[in-house]
């Protein structure tokens, strides 16, 4: 499930001041989410909106330029049945591993309400809300990313992103997945 986790997991990025679920109490909440049907998924990247309020006009044009070129991205990819095996559980590990803290993690019936904060290279603070669905052969987040840092024209930015994977079929034969 790595492609599928490294897009998630890139995807969740944010948080809030109050302390969030420790470790245990979001794997907990995360194997309320169906596990995924192994084969082949098709994942589509949209972006839906990006704002850099404390830039010029120029910069933000040339910004949003280049986000529209990145969209939508599509790509294909195996889920073997060990990692679909997994869950989400590989993904959540891997977050909690690095720079970042799960501020909220909720899941039931489907459908999943987060926000994570963390620290970037640079100096930049990420923070994502993201809400969705998941069933074991798609899923749909949407996803809020508020960024904040020297480094970022106008030292603020907002982007809004749609991620949507389908199972689409069985892996090609000889496909090691992930």
């Amino acid at each position: 499930m790595s492609r599928l986790t490294s897009a998630f997991g890139l995807l969740l990025l944010a948080g809030c001041e109050a302390p969030g679920p420790d470790d245990a109490e979001v794997l907990a909440e995360a194997e309320k989410l169906a596990e995924p049907l192994p084969g082949l998924y098709r994942s589509t990247t949209s972006f839906e909106g990006y704002e850099l309020p404390g830039a010029t006009a120029r910069e933000a044009e040339i910004v949003r330029e280049r986000m529209a070129s990145l969209s939508p991205q599509v790509r294909e990819f195996c889920l073997t049945p060990e990692d679909a095996q997994g869950g989400f559980r590989e993904m959540l590990t891997a977050m909690q591993e690095g720079d970042c803290t799960v501020e909220r993690f909720a899941a039931q019936d489907g459908r999943l309400d987060a926000r994570m904060r963390c620290s970037g290279r640079g100096g930049i603070e990420s923070r994502v809300t993201m809400a969705g669905e998941a069933d074991p052969v798609r899923s749909r987040l949407s996803l809020d990313i508020e960024q904040a840092g020297d480094a970022i024209a106008g030292g603020r930015s907002r982007m809004l992103m749609e991620v949507a994977s389908e199972r689409i079929g069985d892996c090609p034969v000889g496909t090691e997945g992930g």
